[in-house]
């Protein structure tokens, strides 16, 4: 059987609808007028507010929708700790929790910042010799305003844009490295050596009872035999490997409609990392219909609109995930991850985009091609 029919089948035997049954007697409850997003945005607005007035933007936090359920929402508002991240080394941990307290119509929002653990050493600190110097940093997203959505000097993904609804963070500035790799790895841009045309990196995977290492991407990047190379910023072009597998399902008239997935079989190791380049650890991969129920941030780096994330939005009849974000041209086959207390999971490739709307991106899962293609994932 292949990997399509399997694919298919899965897709086929997925999707059930879910109702509500209500019995005599259930009492009924004013529905809350705030939902998990808008409880997690209003919070992270109240929480950059005491940020600044306490000249602490170092910590480049971002609070997680994952934290907190709809049962926690009442009619009264919301009253409880929401979790988040922080990625710089300002007065939040990398990993901390807030209090949040809110009316039911989202105002008067009122945050308790938490408290930063003191180190128990006796030890006295050498002070710094200025107060220019930047915090070091794991990755290349040391100084990343996480909060902002499309600074004024950031172009990309502003033709076709319908509103920012559901978009939680984007910035492509300082991700233009992506454009001009030294390594594969997730995001990049990568050069389709035939096609004269360009997409980008997804993740990398080995193939379980051999060694052989595959980038996945997305389908229609390319067809089998293709070369594929990146360039970096001198202009220095070098091929890293063969496209071996390439699905791609299309309507009528040659759109794309469901399976969308495809495979570089790497020929150089020594160009590649499978890691993020952002200070989030993969953790593993996470199907769509995991992402859309937990209500998991969903994150995409791609070479043409750097780094966004954006609420997950559904699943249509193809197969096809959908969440916010900002996507276009030449982001096709780029990373998307869900976003955890945990770190990143891996969820799928970009897939496709409409010109009319670049907030939101269909997103083709790799779940079923790991499992297809007796892939690891690597990270």
């Amino acid at each position: 059987m292949s990997f399509r029919t399997v694919v298919a089948g899965i897709f086929v035997a997925s999707f059930t609808l879910v109702g509500c049954n209500f019995s005599a007697g259930d009492e009924v409850k004013p529905a809350a007028k705030l939902n998990v997003n808008d409880v997690v945005r209003l919070c992270e607005n109240a929480m950059n507010t005491e940020l600044e007035a306490l000249s602490d933007r170092k910590s480049s936090p971002m609070l997680l929708s994952a934290s907190i359920s709809e049962s926690e929402i009442t009619a009264d508002g919301f009253d409880g700790k929401i979790s988040g991240t922080a990625t710089g080394k300002g007065s939040l941990s990398e990993n901390f929790e807030l209090e949040c307290k809110m009316n039911g119509d989202g105002g008067d929002v009122k945050v308790t910042l938490p408290v930063k653990p003191k180190t128990t050493s006796t030890k006295a600190k050498p002070k710094p010799t200025t107060t220019t110097a930047k915090p070091k940093s794991k990755s290349n997203d040391k100084d990343i305003d996480r909060t902002k959505v499309d600074p004024e000097h950031d172009k990309s993904g502003e033709r076709g844009r319908d509103d920012n609804l559901g978009i939680l963070y984007h910035n492509s500035v300082d991700w233009e490295f992506l454009r001009y790799p030294e390594k594969v790895q997730p995001g990049v841009k990568i050069y389709n050596v035939q096609a004269q045309a360009s997409c980008s990196a997804g993740f990398l995977a080995r193939e379980k009872d051999k060694k052989t290492l595959y980038l996945i991407t997305a389908g229609h990047c390319g067809k089998k035999g293709d070369e594929f190379a990146i360039v970096n910023k001198e202009g220095k072009a070098r091929k890293f490997g063969t496209m071996a597998a390439s699905l791609v399902d299309r309507d009528a008239v040659g759109a794309i409609e469901g399976l969308d997935i495809g495979l570089i079989e790497i020929s150089d190791p020594n160009l590649v990392s499978p890691k993020l380049p952002t200070s989030y650890e993969l953790k593993g991969w996470m199907s769509p219909e995991k992402a859309l129920e937990g209500e998991n941030p969903i994150c995409h780096l791609g070479a043409t609109t750097g780094y966004s994330c954006g609420v997950p939005v559904s699943i249509d009849k193809d197969g096809q995930f959908y969440a916010r974000g900002i996507y276009d041209r030449g982001d096709s086959g780029g990373a998307v991850f869900a976003l955890s207390k945990d770190g990143a999971w891996a969820v799928g490739v970009a897939s496709r985009v409409s010109d009319a709307n670049k907030t939101k991106g269909g997103i083709m899962g790799i779940s079923d091609a790991l499992k297809g293609w007796n892939l690891a994932l690597l990270g």
